[in-house]
């Protein structure tokens, strides 16, 4: 019980300490490339281009490109048509055998890339004009990562409630992350919005260890920077830096994605491992308590306090959330989204971790590629 209402409190902590920074003079933002890691995007492509171009940056100081990972349905045409000739894309034919091909593919970007900053976006998001410039104003001083927040879009072919109750899930997984980095002990960030420091990048290594690791490329590089380099992570609050997304369609696909996101945990930096492992050990036995109760009720004494305890610090940290970044999901949906986390998170650590999950490739088992 104490350790749920102290996570709150510092999760909570951490978001206090979050502030929006000043803009950049136009003469003084660094040169940065926006890099797109995409394969088989076609559907996103057009209004992917669109937004991209419509980033408020001196061209003279930006480059957009794409790394078309092996598409085979004419992304980079695509997006390069609808670009106002100022989209480059590079080609991928070959993954080496065992690295993870999101990794490579960013890592083929900033090999091609000379600009001090570089500015990463998933091809289903949609950053805002100001986007690039306010997270180019948080890589001042030490600062050496920026992550920002990504929020699921309603879309119309997507139940409300499904939409709801997903789109929560993620808004908590956001502010979580936004309160870690607050506290300089970052968790996890967000690979489709996030910004850093090109020379931040080499002197973390952050992908050294965990090549064929499918999912983390964002995660991995933020526990690196703050554990093997003097650079500071930052976590963008400003409403120009939250990038609205499009998440899964079905229960199917969420599930998968949540398996995916969980096989990466146990690959983390010690510290965060071990604050993840405590956690998840507060959640089984929270789930343990329930078939125990149905034969012993002096279970459900122990365990009313603690699920109290989870929810209490679960509604702070979701009330400070929505007063930093603001109502980017229902509130109607969030008591649901509470009671599924428990089982969800317990069900999707394990079967991540020791067992497989659907990719774009096929299946996956370990969360890495052999």
């Amino acid at each position: 019980m104490l350790l749920f209402l102290y996570l709150g409190h510092w999760f909570v902590r951490g978001l206090n300490r979050l502030r929006p920074t000043p803009l950049l003079a136009e003469s003084e933002l660094p040169t940065a490339t926006v890099l797109v890691a995409a394969r088989n995007e076609a559907q996103n492509a057009i209004e992917l281009a669109q937004s991209l171009t419509a980033l408020r940056y001196p061209p003279e100081k930006l480059r957009i490109l794409i790394v078309d990972d092996r598409s085979s349905d004419g992304t980079a045409a695509l997006a390069v048509s609808h670009g106002d000739g100022r989209i480059e894309t590079l080609r991928i034919e070959v993954c080496p055998v065992g690295v993870a091909p999101k990794k490579n593919a960013i890592l083929a970007g900033i090999a091609h890339s000379s600009s001090e900053i570089i500015a990463v976006v998933d091809a289903d998001n949609r950053p805002d004009p100001m986007w690039l410039w306010n997270h180019a104003s948080h890589l001042v001083g030490d600062t050496g990562v920026s992550a920002g927040l990504v929020f699921h879009a309603r879309e119309d072919d997507v139940s409300e409630a499904f939409h709801g109750l997903w789109a929560s899930e993620i808004f908590i997984f956001g502010v979580l992350s936004a309160g870690s980095i607050g506290n300089h002990f970052p968790l996890s960030a967000n690979g489709g919005n996030l910004a850093y420091r090109r020379r931040t990048f080499d002197e973390a290594g952050a992908y050294a260890k965990n090549l064929g690791v499918i999912s983390g490329d964002d995660d991995f590089l933020v526990q690196a920077v703050a554990a093997r380099t003097p650079w500071k992570v930052d976590f963008a609050v400003e409403s120009a830096t939250q990038v609205p997304t499009r998440g899964p369609k079905s229960w199917s696909q969420a599930w998968e994605q949540r398996k995916r996101w969980a096989s990466k945990c146990v690959r983390y930096e010690r510290p965060q491992v071990a604050l993840l492992s405590v956690v998840f050990a507060g959640y089984a036995w929270l789930l343990l308590q329930l078939p125990i109760g149905i034969f012993d009720h002096r279970a459900w004494l122990w365990m009313l306090p603690l699920w109290g305890a989870l929810w209490l610090s679960g509604i702070r940290i979701y009330a400070h959330g929505i007063r930093v970044f603001g109502p980017r999901v229902r509130c109607r949906w969030f008591p649901l989204a509470m009671i599924m986390q428990v089982p969800l998170a317990v069900a999707a650590s394990v079967l991540g971790t020791f067992g497989r999950f659907q990719w774009k490739d096929g299946s996956v088992e370990g969360g890495a590629l052999r």
